[in-house]
């Protein structure tokens, strides 16, 4: 931020996001801080507490979450487990939009879904044996990923999600 224009030239060619004249205009800081919120990338990992230590855990590696009481258990690429001392509903709102929430105690990564039962109300996943329950009431974004599948558009809606 500054009175005049004379180094603007010279703050965009070393990277910086904006450039912001004095005296400070809301709108001018509002389009900006807009702008500033639609570039940011995906999340690219995330940080799990437990009692003493942090956990860092890329988005990518998780398969599936699963809430048990207070916790939350994340099953990763590699078949193991991290507990976080979060509740699920917690990670519903932080994780990018490839994790949907399919059941009161499931959140999957949808590029990771194998198959859909929809007569068990059940789907399959990469990476793991289990078989994850999916609501009735939720039945609905099943079909959405499986029309997606079916019509040939997954791939360009996981690149549609990426840059949103």
């Amino acid at each position: 931020m500054n009175g005049s224009t004379s180094f603007s030239y010279e703050a965009i060619k070393n990277g910086v996001f904006d450039y912001i004249l004095k005296p400070l205009n809301y709108f001018d800081l509002k389009k900006t801080l807009i702008r500033f919120e639609n570039k940011q990338p995906d999340v690219a990992s995330i940080c799990l507490k437990s009692f003493t230590e942090y956990r860092f855990l890329l988005v990518d590696d998780i398969v599936y979450l699963k809430a048990d009481n207070n916790t939350t258990d994340f099953y990763l690429k590699d078949g193991s487990m991290v507990t976080s001392f979060k509740t699920l509903k917690t990670f519903e709102t932080v994780l990018p939009k490839l994790f949907i929430r399919i059941h009161k105690s499931y959140i999957i990564n949808i590029k990771y879904i194998t198959k859909i039962h929809f007569s068990k109300f059940q789907c399959s996943l990469k990476y793991t044996k289990n078989l994850i329950p999916f609501s009735k009431s939720l039945k609905s974004k099943m079909l959405e990923i499986k029309n997606l599948w079916s019509n040939g558009n997954f791939d360009s809606y996981l690149q549609q999600i990426k840059l949103a």
